[in-house]
């Protein structure tokens, strides 16, 4: 079951129209006096029933609820609620057998989670018997058992009871049966006063049925002729053996010369090389050259700057002295020795550039190449290496490309070879399917002559007695060997049959009720007749033996009620939710009292003594638990109006992550709120769900 579409008039506290297009997961939030109840009470009212008929008290409010609610999953199409149409209890009592007052489990209205107010436990022994033994299933199915049933049994093969109700009705079908049964014995082993007739019919049939067969034989020898002939056309348009023979020596010629161009390339492949290797090795041998021839240049040597600094302070030692002359005479030193060192220095410079150039060049090499360049005499040895690839390359592609055009040739000559015999273009690739497929034709047509030419002979006629008209049935001689048979003896029995049945067939005519009718159509009709007798027989026997164990079942079902609902409290079901959404207790028991405790592994609580947090936990677990036992699988909506109000902080992020896990297994989760931190939660992992989770909040 699951809720397709919403839609909610406005009114009392809710200010406009209601409409949603719900998805797996369903946030409701509004805060006081924006219609929240409003809008839970209008599902209730909408979808389930109220006072006796639904088993549940809701406690609604007096206002003038309406609505349109849209439901797939309880009928072959979606139905269509409103406050006074059908009720969602009545689909499931009349379609799935489920309890009407399932409806409680599913729906908890303004963080009332109790399953019975009443109770000290909040849950009480009714429920649990509701719910866990099926002591309301069991009462519902008891009254459709009759008395009558209740007190029979079965001995053996027997049913004993008193001759009344469903027994009495059974023991005539017997005896109704019995009198069908010796009728149609008698009349299927008497009838014979219109038998000669229908033999007399019969042995004009199979005579015609004989005629008919010699023509076919006749018309089938004509086929034959025919089909041989068109054979003997037809195998002109074939090649010959020889020619098959030539086809396949070119092919293998073929195969060589291919094979022959594979290895040419693979070779060429091996050799070639690019333009650019050679280009680079010839202009890297003309750099090395030019740069080899310089790499003696000295360095510039700083002892010149020395001496010329030596010689200026002479100099100007001498010019304190009044030598003059000899002042001079040192500058003119200082000068020479600074210009020669700015000679060196300009050549020291352009070496070290051509030397980082020479640098990278053997580096490039060592990439190109993988081998060092040590001198020029490497690089020359490289080029005249690389020249005679290219020398040897040039060759094979030569050869390469003779080879080829000698391939291309044979492809052209075989294609002719085949084109003739083959049916659009001929591709080199299915050469040899060609081949074989024109074998098999050959031999085939071979083959088909020949057993067309023994068929012709096993008829035993002669081409100028063929019939060409087809009389409209196949020639089989075993067939027309058993019309033979037939025929003998239906003449046989002929002459054995001229009794008369009239008194059989007025009891016939008297158990069919009908005044007139031929006999094939009376024992087919009495036939019928006594199968639609023994099958109201069956279904009689069946429905009572089956009533009969249901009574007992129901019987054993009602001494084990307390073990069912011990039973029923251990299920997965039950302590599975339990467990994640208290945190604490994973398991609960029946007392002596008729008191629900909740247990784990140290500890045990009464659950009237439990705080209200957990016994909300509690109750919602146990209500999540008892719909899935019920439904066995099916899902539904769940209706939950501020379900966790009482839950601590901690424990509301579990117990919104367990609802998820239920959306995750096929529920569909309502919830009402008015409080902002589970909004806050249930927005968080309602993210996990894409256009599955939809979040509406009450202005």
């Amino acid at each position: 079951m699951r809720l397709e579409n919403i839609r909610i008039p406005h009114g009392g506290p809710l200010q406009g129209d209601f409409e949603l297009e719900p998805g797996d997961l369903n946030l409701i939030y509004g805060r006081n006096e924006t219609g929240k109840t409003y809008l839970v009470e209008a599902l209730i009212q909408v979808l389930f029933s109220k006072g006796k008929r639904g088993q549940a008290a809701w406690g609604l409010r007096e206002w003038d609820l309406k609505g349109r609610i849209l439901v797939s999953g309880l009928d072959e199409e979606p139905v269509r609620f409103t406050t006074t149409g059908k009720k969602v209890e009545e689909f499931w009592t009349e379609e799935s057998g489920l309890p009407p007052d399932l409806a409680r489990l599913l729906v908890v209205k303004g963080g009332d989670a109790f399953l019975d107010s009443k109770a000290v436990d909040g849950v009480g022994e009714n429920t649990l018997r509701k719910y866990l033994s099926g002591e309301g299933i069991l009462d519902g199915i008891e009254t459709r058992i009759s008395a009558t049933v209740r007190a029979a049994m079965v001995e053996g093969n027997t049913i004993q009871g008193n001759a009344t109700g469903e027994l009495r009705s059974r023991s005539t079908l017997v005896q109704k049966r019995e009198g069908i049964d010796r009728l149609l014995t008698e009349a299927e082993d008497k009838y014979a006063s219109g038998e000669a007739h229908v033999l007399k019919s019969e042995i004009e049939r199979l005579q015609d049925e004989i005629d008919q067969l010699n023509k076919a034989r006749r018309h089938r020898a004509s086929v034959l002729f025919g089909q041989l002939e068109t054979q003997r056309r037809q195998q002109q348009g074939l090649p010959e053996p020889q020619e098959l023979s030539q086809v396949s020596e070119q092919l293998a010629i073929y195969d060589v010369k291919a094979s022959d161009v594979e290895e040419k390339k693979v070779a060429l492949a091996n050799l070639d090389i690019g333009d650019e290797d050679l280009r680079w090795t010839k202009k890297a041998l003309e750099l090395y050259r030019e740069m080899a021839g310089s790499e003696s240049v000295s360095a510039a040597r700083p002892v010149l700057l020395v001496a010329a600094l030596g010689s200026l302070l002479v100099g100007v030692g001498a010019a304190f002295s009044g030598y003059m002359l000899f002042t001079l005479v040192c500058a003119a030193i200082a000068s020479g020795l600074v210009g020669f060192y700015y000679i060196q220095v300009k050549k020291t410079l352009a070496s070290a550039g051509e030397g980082r150039e020479l640098e990278r060049l053997r580096e490039e090499f060592k990439e190109r190449f993988d081998r060092a360049l040590s001198g020029r005499a490497v690089l020359e040895a490289q080029l005249e290496k690389l020249q005679e690839v290219r020398i040897q390359s040039e060759a094979l592609r030569t050869d390469l490309e003779r080879a080829e055009l000698e391939l291309r040739q044979l492809q052209a000559k075989i294609n002719a070879m085949l084109e003739p015999y083959h049916d659009g273009p001929v591709i080199p690739g299915e050469w040899r399917e060609i081949l074989n497929g024109l074998r098999q034709r050959v031999a085939g047509r071979a083959e088909t002559m020949q057993g067309l030419e023994r068929q012709i002979e096993s008829l035993g006629v002669k081409e100028e007695d063929c019939v060409s008209e087809d009389p409209g049935v196949e020639w089989s001689q075993e067939c027309y060997d058993e019309l033979l048979g037939q025929r003998e003896e239906k003449e046989s029995r002929l002459i054995e049959t001229q009794e008369v049945l009239k008194h059989l067939r007025i009891r016939t005519l008297q158990e069919l009720d009908l005044q007139d009718g031929e006999w094939e159509d009376l024992i087919e009709k009495l036939r019928e007749r006594r199968e639609q007798v023994a099958e109201e027989y069956r279904q009689a026997t069946a429905e009572i033996l089956g009533q009969i164990q249901v009574d007992a079942v129901l019987k054993e079902l009602r001494e084990q009620e307390n073990e069912r609902i011990a039973e029923g409290l251990k299920s997965e079901s039950i302590q599975a939710p339990l467990l994640a959404l208290t945190g604490r207790y994973d398991a609960v028991r029946l007392d002596e009292g008729g008191t629900l405790v909740l247990q784990n592994e140290h500890d045990e609580c009464p659950l009237p003594m439990a705080s209200t947090g957990t016994r909300e936990q509690a109750f919602l677990a146990l209500r999540m638990g008892f719909a899935s036992l019920i439904m066995k699988g099916r899902k539904g909506p769940l209706i939950l109006d501020d379900a966790f109000q009482h839950s601590d902080w901690r424990r509301r992020d579990q117990c919104v992550r367990e609802l998820l896990n239920l959306v995750q297994e096929g529920w569909q989760v309502f919830y009402f709120t008015m409080d902002d931190h589970i909004r806050d939660l249930f927005t968080e992992v309602g993210q996990t769900l894409g256009d599955r989770f939809k979040k509406v909040e009450l202005h």
